[in-house]
């Protein structure tokens, strides 16, 4: 009887240090750097006026190319550290904007971080709107009394049509 009792508590003093190390090893924090990681010293060797070619032959390709407002470069990369029973938080962003003039060259470097970005909701559904809240009845009868009849008198486009 005793040897009985002997092996079971055996086998649940197992169990319990295989369950307990997985709990320990679980709540431990992983580091996952996501994006561009440049070398050390190589953004600082960026220098106004420098050509669009040299930027890439020392920071590599850009994460993003935008046109809007000029070319610029953009180097992102984030730090987040990923616990696994409570998800992910981003620690750290870094941004390297180069900006070029029209000849190709490096008007402006600019360096954002996290505290410079901004949280966009991409699940809620729904669109803001910038006028306050109606209900149907006073969307209808809003713009009773806005318009004036126009000079032509029916409402439609004047002109001479269209001719085939």
């Amino acid at each position: 009887m005793i040897n009985l009792s002997n092996k079971i508590v055996k086998k649940l003093m197992v169990a319990a240090l295989l369950g307990s190390s997985l709990l320990i090893t679980s709540c431990g924090t992983v580091l996952d750097q996501h994006g561009y990681v440049a070398q050390i010293g190589a953004v600082e060797d960026l220098t106004i006026g420098m050509k669009k070619s040299e930027v890439t032959d020392i920071l590599g390709s850009p994460s993003v190319i935008t046109k809007a407002n000029g070319l610029s470069y953009y180097y992102m990369s984030s730090l987040q550290s990923r616990y696994n029973l409570l998800g992910a938080k981003e620690n750290d962003r870094k941004v390297v904007a180069v900006h070029f003039s029209n000849a190709k060259r490096i008007k402006k470097i600019a360096h954002y971080g996290l505290k410079d970005g901004y949280v966009i909701d991409f699940i809620s559904n729904t669109t803001p709107s910038y006028k306050k809240d109606l209900n149907i009845i006073q969307e209808i009868f809003s713009n009773v009394g806005r318009f004036t009849p126009s000079a032509g008198g029916s409402g439609f486009a004047q002109g001479n049509g269209i001719k085939y």
